[in-house]
């Protein structure tokens, strides 16, 4: 069985939407080369930062958070990757999606932006998605979460776009599902299907999304 992973590691150097001071912090608490008899480290971690899963309390008070879904919500058995082209600041139109299938439970949006991690405009000019997109994916009912590699479905420069769209994916007060999204994922290019998908979120009481490690499981 074949494992893939699509998520990026955390680290100091973990690109922040709209290249804000990234709060990812590594202390070392006790270490074996300092005579310690084992290492142990304190973390502090932006909960927005690196591959990271928005829930609807991201946007709404009465949203469930990461915490709150059950194990089986985490695991997707018909994923669909899109490959789509988009430009710097660019919002990805209803049009990208058509070849969505009906059954699809987790839309995977492959643009190879990831590739400009170390850049800033990954950050500042990332691209999007329009909220008319967003307005689309919700009709979609066996849909449950969207992942795409690139930070953010907002992007920096129409942040007012951006918002709107987090809304309407994550509204649980309307019609269907709201959808998780799983932003600043790894999609490898030579990933194909089938496989399953296993979204594996950090749980912490308190918060409204969450860091996770996301697994494509091979499942040929």
């Amino acid at each position: 069985m074949k494992v893939a992973l699509l998520s990026h590691p955390l680290n100091s150097a973990t690109p922040t939407y709209g290249g804000l001071p990234n709060p990812a912090r590594l202390e070392s608490v006790s270490s074996i080369a300092n005579g310690a008899s084992a290492n142990s480290y304190r973390m502090t971690l932006g909960n927005h930062v690196g591959t990271h899963v928005d829930c609807p309390a991201h946007f709404f008070e009465r949203g469930r958070s990461a915490i709150d879904f059950a194990p089986g919500e985490w695991l997707f058995l018909k994923p669909q990757i899109i490959d789509v082209t988009l430009d710097p600041a660019q919002l990805l139109q209803p049009d990208a999606v058509s070849e969505l299938r009906d059954d699809t439970d987790l839309l995977l949006l492959r643009s190879g932006w990831s590739g400009r991690r170390a850049d800033i405009e990954y950050a500042t000019v990332n691209p999007g998605i329009h909220p008319e997109t967003a307005e689309e994916l919700r009709r979609r009912h066996a849909l449950r979460a969207i992942g795409l590699d690139w930070i953010s479905v907002s992007s920096f420069t129409d942040r007012d776009a951006g918002r709107e769209t987090h809304r309407i994916l994550l509204d649980p007060t309307t019609e269907g599902t709201p959808l998780r999204l799983v932003e600043d994922m790894s999609i490898p290019s030579d990933l194909e299907g089938p496989f399953h998908v296993l979204v594996a979120p950090l749980l912490v009481e308190g918060i409204d999304s969450a860091p996770c490690t996301v697994f494509a499981i091979d499942v040929r």
